[in-house]
C-alpha cells in the first residue's frame, strides 16, 4: 500500500510539472493583414498593465525573421483592451498605451510577405507572432 500511494503522488507531481512547464511556454499568435503597395499597416499593438489598470512598462519587440519584401518598425501606439482580466479588475474597454508593430512594403512590391517577431512583456511573458501580409496593387 505505501508503494501505491507513492506512485500516485509521483504521477500527480509529474502532471503538475508538465502543466507548469506548459504554462511557461510562449504562445504563438497568427496575424493576417492586407495592405496596398506603398501603404504601411499595423500588425499589432501590445500593452502591459497591473491589477489597477495602470501601465506596467513597455513590451519589447524583437524581430526573429524579417520580412523579405518590406520593413518593420515600432513606435508608441494605443489600443482599446478587450476582454482581459488582471486580478479582479477588468480593464476591458480602456485605452492603453504601449508599442505598435508596423509593416511597410518596399516600393514596387506586390504579393505575400511574412515576418516573425517576439514580444516580451515586463512580467517576463513572451508571445511569438507570425504575421502574414498580402500586398495588393494600389487602388486606382
Amino acid at each position: 500500500m505505501p508503494t501505491r500511494r507513492f506512485l500516485k503522488c509521483l504521477c500527480a507531481g509529474m502532471s503538475l510539472s508538465a502543466a507548469i512547464a506548459g504554462a511557461q511556454q510562449a504562445s504563438t499568435v497568427e496575424v493576417e493583414r492586407r495592405t496596398s503597395e506603398g501603404r504601411e499597416v499595423r500588425l499589432s499593438t501590445e500593452v502591459s498593465w497591473d491589477g489597477q489598470c495602470r501601465r506596467q512598462g513597455t513590451p519589447v519587440v524583437t524581430v526573429i525573421a524579417p520580412p523579405a519584401s518590406g520593413d518593420i518598425s515600432t513606435r508608441p501606439a494605443s489600443k482599446i483592451v478587450q476582454g482581459n482580466l488582471v486580478g479582479s479588475t477588468s480593464c476591458a474597454g480602456m485605452r492603453m498605451e504601449g508599442v505598435g508593430v508596423f509593416y511597410a512594403p518596399r516600393p514596387g512590391f506586390q504579393g505575400s510577405d511574412q515576418v516573425r517577431y517576439d514580444v516580451r512583456f515586463p512580467n517576463g511573458q513572451t508571445l511569438h507572432f507570425v504575421a502574414h501580409i498580402e500586398v495588393q496593387a494600389p487602388a486606382r
